[in-house]
């Protein structure tokens, strides 16, 4: 469920975050883009069939839910591979004197009669920006530092949210045969006899890898010791 990480971790712009953590998130924005931009359609075909204006309100609150979690979770993609998040964040920066260009470009093209000179500085700053955002794909895909590095630990911790809910059990009541029947009288094995004995299962495990027991005799010998807690 790495996919629901980025929502829980909203604002957090600092640490790290690995690439299965960031793919499965883009995947789902993908998905919820569609089903998003499928409904808005249908809204614009009702609006243009009864003649009334349209505002692609449903996009736009999308949008603005998403753009937070999104670029944090770009930034620590980007701290897990070393670089400051502000490598990203100089898109968002060269997009506004690209706008500004545009602007001026347009307001030209008006007073000039469709024609501006600043068409090719346009197209200059455009294929820039472009070949910079392949950069910041190519390293959002590669793998991060399996070291800490500036912004911290390798980001390795599953994601369990409903952990809470559950119910933690000590590894010999787990492998306890009567945890999940009912316990006769006299029959119930202390935590210290249970974890004895998972030790020298253990053992027997051991010594059965590296040839020292065969098959048969490992499964006698740890039916030997299941069978004593009974």
């Amino acid at each position: 469920m790495q996919f629901l990480r980025p929502f829980y971790r909203y604002f957090e712009f600092s640490g790290r975050s690995g690439r299965a953590e960031f793919w499965q998130y883009m995947a789902l924005l993908v998905g919820l883009g569609a089903v998003v931009w499928v409904l808005d359609f249908n809204a614009l075909m009702q609006s243009v069939a009864m003649g009334v204006p349209h505002i692609s309100g449903l996009t736009i609150l999308f949008n603005i839910a998403t753009i937070i979690p999104t670029t944090a979770v770009i930034f620590r993609r980007l701290h897990d591979r070393g670089f400051s998040g502000w490598t990203f964040g100089a898109v968002y920066i060269a997009l506004i004197p690209i706008f500004i260009v545009l602007i001026v470009a347009l307001a030209g093209m008006k007073d000039n009669s469709g024609e501006t000179s600043l068409g090719p500085l346009l197209i200059a700053m455009f294929l820039s920006l472009l070949i910079y955002e392949i950069y910041i794909i190519v390293q959002l895909a590669s793998a991060g530092d399996d070291f800490d590095n500036f912004y911290g630990a390798p980001d390795n911790a599953l994601f369990e949210p409903f952990k809470g809910f559950q119910q933690d059990r000590p590894v010999s009541r787990a492998l306890d045969p009567t945890t999940n029947g009912d316990r006769e009288a006299g029959t119930e094995a202390t935590a210290g006899q249970m974890d004895d004995i998972v030790l020298k299962i253990e053992r027997l495990a051991n010594l059965h890898s590296l040839g020292h027991l065969t098959d048969d005799e490992f499964t006698t010998q740890k039916g030997r010791l299941l069978a004593s807690v009974n």
